[in-house]
């Protein structure tokens, strides 16, 4: 999305919530003088409320998903519904929200409401005033001191009153929008001019208010609606300019892929899943022999390992290309039984599917997370760490610190048995066990491979044991 996402997501662009008329298209705006400059104050003649609570009412979110699905699909209407609907109403903003968003910057939003107490705000000439339950809270006249681009991104017209009790209504920010080009008004206001001009950083970090007419007809609502809609989802837009960036993600997997297997004449489709499951699909391949069916995965430090149950436990590294291409390569066997990389195939996300914009990390819940001993050929003793992301750790007992033993790496948990991909200096490792919880903090795992028939080959079985 070219504009508010982009502004949520990514903060990169132009902070404007709708296409506005800028000033730079009227270069005469630029030069008025400040009585002619009035006439934009009176284009905004009549009292406004809170545009999202507007917006968002659930009256119109039949409209909001109709008018997403004419843009961007049925299938991605209604998390894009929610993206937008939620983007611009923080109720956060100033130096809160430069904390919370420092901390999580995939999570920024814009602060969209009226601040400082008022509900309304009425524009009568010159004069601007504001209530609160038809209660009057400030009322000054306003004149123009001149055009500025607010955070250098968005031209904003600016207007200050001489009352000296205004406090933090002395000046008025204004975008170009007014109820007959946008239908709608985006406007900041406070005490400080330079902190009013700092979109990301100081007191009014993070907000900017956005108003519609008070009584409005469902049509000029719509009107906003679709105006919001077309300017953010336009039509043809891809993942690519979406205002995020897959190679950031822990894991970039989430969501529906395709893979071409020319030597099998078929289409590989997978449906990845946040749960750490996924489900898959060869186009001309019955199910009985393999065909449909689903696993188990996880994704971590360049690393994917997924167990399968007609093929078992299998490892791959992957490079993420752009937003809708991954490269994902195999560990193989060679003729020493070492693991090497081989063949690398595109993966590439299947049209019109839904795209989850920020990152979605592991949290895994399975009887091993925690930690544990095993006791392995009656001589090793190993503590075994599995965490709820993915990570797991082997570390053989009773090691002297400059000869410590460990291998570490990733697994999953589908079913009845999990897999994993482990290194121990330059040597990489898949394994996959069959387990039983005994349900006493003991589970109980045997080794388990296919052979070439596509037999299951069961090995020694070992004990591990909780510790926490």
């Amino acid at each position: 999305m070219k504009k508010l996402l982009v502004l949520i997501l990514a903060l990169a662009m132009s902070l404007t919530l709708f296409a506005c008329a800028n000033s730079n298209d009227d270069p005469a705006a630029m030069t008025e003088s400040p009585a002619a400059t009035d006439v934009f104050l009176q284009e905004l003649d009549g009292t406004y409320e809170e545009l999202f609570p507007v917006l968002n009412s659930s009256k119109y979110d039949d409209y909001w998903l109709e008018q997403i699905a004419a843009v961007a699909g049925q299938e991605n209407a209604a998390m894009y519904a929610e993206v937008l609907k939620t983007s611009c109403t923080a109720t956060i903003y100033g130096a809160e929200a430069v904390e919370t968003y420092s901390a999580s910057p995939e999570n920024a939003r814009f602060d969209c409401y009226f601040i400082n107490g008022f509900d309304r705000l009425t524009f009568a000439g010159n004069v601007i005033s504001g209530s609160l339950d038809g209660n009057g809270v400030f009322s000054h006249t306003y004149t123009y001191q001149g055009d500025d681009a607010l955070g250098g991104m968005m031209d904003v017209r600016v207007y200050k009153t001489d009352d000296a009790n205004a406090g933090e209504f002395t000046y008025f920010l204004f975008a170009a929008d007014t109820p007959a080009t946008t239908y709608h008004i985006e406007f900041r206001y406070g005490s400080d001019l330079d902190a009013l001009m700092n979109l990301m950083d100081g007191s009014y970090a993070y907000w900017l208010a956005a108003g519609i007419p008070v009584g409005s007809s469902d049509e000029f609502v719509k009107s906003c609606i679709d105006l919001f809609v077309t300017e953010n989802l336009e039509a043809g837009e891809t993942t690519e300019t979406a205002g995020f960036n897959l190679a950031d993600f822990s894991n970039p997997f989430l969501g529906k892929w395709q893979s071409e297997i020319p030597s099998a004449n078929t289409t590989l489709t997978f449906d990845f899943k946040p749960d750490g499951t996924f489900d898959y699909e060869m186009s001309g391949v019955p199910a009985e022999q393999g065909g449909k069916g689903s696993g188990g995965y996880i994704v971590r430090d360049g690393i994917q390992v997924t167990w399968l149950d007609y093929e078992g436990a299998a490892a791959y590294t992957y490079e993420v290309i752009d937003n809708n291409t991954i490269n994902v390569t195999e560990f193989e066997t060679d003729e020493n039984g070492a693991m090497i990389l081989g063949n690398t195939a595109p993966f590439t996300r299947v049209e019109g599917s839904a795209v989850t914009t920020t990152d979605t990390p592991f949290v895994l819940t399975n009887p091993f997370v925690g930690t544990f001993t095993v006791k392995t050929r009656e001589v090793e003793v190993w503590t075994q760490e599995f965490n709820a992301d993915g990570f797991c750790k082997f570390t053989l007992d009773g090691m002297p610190a400059d000869q410590q033993v460990m291998a570490s790496g990733i697994y999953t948990v589908y079913g009845d048995k999990i897999a994993a991909h482990m290194t121990l200096g330059d040597a990489h490792f898949i394994e996959a066990y069959s387990f039983v919880d005994s349900g006493d903090g003991t589970l109980v795992l045997t080794e388990i491979a296919m052979d070439e028939p596509g037999e299951w080959v069961y090995g020694e079985t070992e004990r591990l044991e909780r510790i926490r």
